[in-house]
């Protein structure tokens, strides 16, 4: 059917809407859709890998008298970038936070995004130590170099981009905008 939607609108000059047809069928292997009907993010990782990113960024950039990193919008920024400059990684995203929640049911017996900050951080050491018992796509710590380094990104960026809520980050460091 979508195809033959498709084959419509291309005869009728349609393009605005053959794009929207083709976004909207935009599926993955495992049946997360990529983007709505409108071209806004829906689910680019399943619902137990954005819980097990949640708790890795606030690992990377941990809450204390400011924000952490996903409620100072880094969770939101990275989605918004899978599909803009970091569309490459997103595959990586998803093996590496499989991976990660897997080592920590080997490692601990619960998934990562139940642990506790301390339990967390120390997984972080050992992963960037190469200690590791889960099969990894992407070597553990690579994979945990480039989170930390998308999570830095992220939590510093202009509030434009997705991250950096309210400018929660500049305010820490004191950096003032000026208009």
């Amino acid at each position: 059917m979508a195809s033959e939607a498709m084959t419509e609108t291309t005869a009728k000059g349609n393009k605005s809407l053959e794009t929207k047809i083709k976004i909207a069928s935009m599926v993955t292997a495992d049946g997360s859709q990529m983007l709505t009907n409108d071209g806004h993010i829906d689910n680019l990782l399943t619902d137990k890998q954005k819980q097990t990113l949640r708790a890795a960024l606030d690992t990377a950039i941990p809450p204390d008298d400011y924000p952490g990193a996903w409620d100072a919008g880094v969770g939101d920024y990275l989605l918004r970038q899978f599909t803009r400059d970091l569309k490459q990684f997103l595959v990586t995203y998803r093996d590496g936070l499989d991976s990660l929640n897997q080592e920590a049911v080997i490692a601990n017996g619960m998934a990562f995004a139940s642990l506790a900050l301390t339990q967390r951080t120390l997984m972080f050491a050992r992963l960037e130590a190469g200690e590791y018992r889960a099969e990894w796509k992407t070597p553990a710590r690579q994979f945990i170099d480039m989170l930390a380094s998308h999570a830095a990104e992220g939590y510093y960026a202009d509030p434009g981009n997705g991250g950096n809520r309210n400018g929660v980050s500049w305010d820490m460091i004191g950096f003032i905008v000026t208009a």
